[in-house]
């Protein structure tokens, strides 16, 4: 006889085949040609060879993994993050894989425990958190929650012959780690000391980690603050509402409640590494490093939301509400991003009437720094140095003065390139745009507007440029 669908069941299928589709969504999404600066290393890496992109990224900060994996395959917060083409996601793949099979290590059935495939656990959970440790840093600090939450779980179920099994996998990760943490790991330690671009821990750290994590782009600021609060809130009494913790009688329910807690604990310890180590080293953590242990964090969530599945009149409203709010939440997603195509094709348009020969000039770094991925044109920065990576992966970026910079000093450089009889444009960025050619122009230097576009998230106008004695120059 043919077993029915419960209710449940049903509920189940259907969000099945949303998550599928809205899966296929984000990639048609990825293929999308606009990049910011962050995606740009990917990108430029990604074309050096193997000896180069490792010797590159040991003067960046990030492990070389993901751009290994770029060199043969290019598929890059949830919705947000799986359409760049940044290593976040997968990290966050590498942590969530390792904790299932942690899990089934945790288990005493035949999948896991001193079973038949525990050898097969074993060996994934140390190449997933090998992967993770090679991908980002803070990927390695979520993998040691995993080894962690592993160790917990033999001590407190006194199953030490496993031990055994444990510190080889441990060991392994170790030795496979070793080649990394000498030099590279040494240099980028030492750059991160001297320069850096993150900004000191304040008092909004921690409420802007609970902002990242929980707010949905559903209406308006107001309305996704309340909602982001409303979710942390309930996200915090699920524990209580699932019962963890009152089922010492049930082993899986037991079980799966500790699990969720070391679920919760990855990203804990996450962010409990990145305060701690920005406020003995210097600063070193941005929300967005908090990605590898997101989907974790929401698995423990799913689970402990499952076990409210007796007590509909809870469990139903809650899938209601947060189906509603993911609903939303993707349809803000999917519109920022089919605008932004928009606009990359208006851009595209703009950035063909640039010759080969054409000369850029922009004051901001890195807006010159994502135009030359599109752009082959000798470029200069008015105002400081290109960032030196780039310029090794980028090597038509330029300085307009080598030196120490001046208006005077940069002034005289770009009337040197105007009188090489080449087309000059400016690609400028912000308001210091007008006051950078209120200058040339009290020297001399003409700007004519020549249209406006966005590039990701960098708006620009476009001017040529010319000597009031070279009126020719104006395209």
């Amino acid at each position: 006889m043919k077993q029915r669908l419960k209710w449940d069941d049903y509920i189940g299928i259907f969000l099945l085949f949303a998550s599928v589709f809205l899966l296929g969504v984000s990639v048609f999404l990825s293929f999308s040609r606009d990049i910011w600066y962050d995606e740009l290393f990917s990108l430029g890496l990604a074309v050096q060879p193997l000896g180069e992109l490792v010797s590159i990224t040991a003067r960046d900060v990030h492990p070389p993994l993901y751009y290994m994996i770029f060199l043969v395959l290019t598929m890059p917060k949830l919705a947000d993050y799986t359409v760049e083409v940044r290593m976040y996601g997968y990290a966050l793949f590498f942590i969530t894989a390792g904790m299932l099979h942690a899990y089934e290590l945790a288990c005493r059935e035949d999948t896991g425990g001193t079973g038949k495939k525990a050898y097969g656990n074993w060996a994934a959970l140390t190449l997933y958190a090998v992967g993770a440790c090679y991908t980002h840093y803070f990927a390695c600090v979520a993998a040691c929650m995993i080894y962690l939450y592993l160790l917990s779980v033999l001590i407190k179920e006194k199953r030490w012959r496993e031990l055994k099994a444990f510190f080889i996998s441990g060991l392994c990760c170790v030795v496979c780690y070793l080649p990394w943490l000498g030099a590279a790991v040494a240099m980028q330690v030492g750059q991160v000391k001297e320069n850096y671009w993150i900004q000191p821990l304040s008092w909004r750290t921690i409420p802007g980690c609970i902002k990242f994590i929980f707010q949905p782009s559903f209406a308006g600021e107001k309305t996704n603050m309340a909602l982001a609060v409303l979710l942390f809130l309930f996200y915090g009494a699920l524990p209580v509402l699932a019962g963890n913790g009152r089922d010492v009688k049930s082993p899986e329910k037991s079980r799966q409640a500790f699990f969720s807690q070391g679920c919760m604990n990855v990203l804990a310890g996450i962010i409990l590494f990145g305060m701690l180590a920005s406020v003995l080293l210097r600063p070193v953590f941005v929300y967005r490093y908090m990605l590898p242990g997101l989907g974790v964090f929401w698995l423990a969530f799913a689970i402990m939301t499952d076990r409210l599945r007796e007590r509909k009149f809870i469990f139903l409203p809650v899938v209601c509400v947060l189906f509603v709010i993911g609903a939303r939440n993707y349809r803000a997603f999917y519109g920022e991003e089919m605008w932004k195509r928009v606009q990359m094709e208006a851009a595209e348009v703009a950035l063909a009437q640039m010759g080969k020969e054409d000369i850029i000039l922009y004051n901001f770094d890195q807006t010159q720094a994502v135009l030359s991925y599109y752009l082959d044109n000798d470029s200069y920065l008015w105002y400081g140095k290109p960032e030196k990576l780039i310029q090794e992966m980028f090597p038509a970026n330029h300085a307009l003065v080598e030196g120490e910079f001046s208006d005077e000093a940069g002034i005289e450089a770009l009337k040197n390139l105007l009188a090489q009889d080449k087309p000059v444009w400016f690609f400028g960025s912000g308001n210091a745009r007008d006051e950078i050619m209120e200058k040339w122009s009290r020297a001399g230097i003409r700007a004519q507007e020549k249209g406006s576009v966005m590039v990701e998230r960098y708006w620009f106008n476009i001017y040529s440029l010319c000597a009031d004695s070279n009126n020719e120059n104006i395209g």
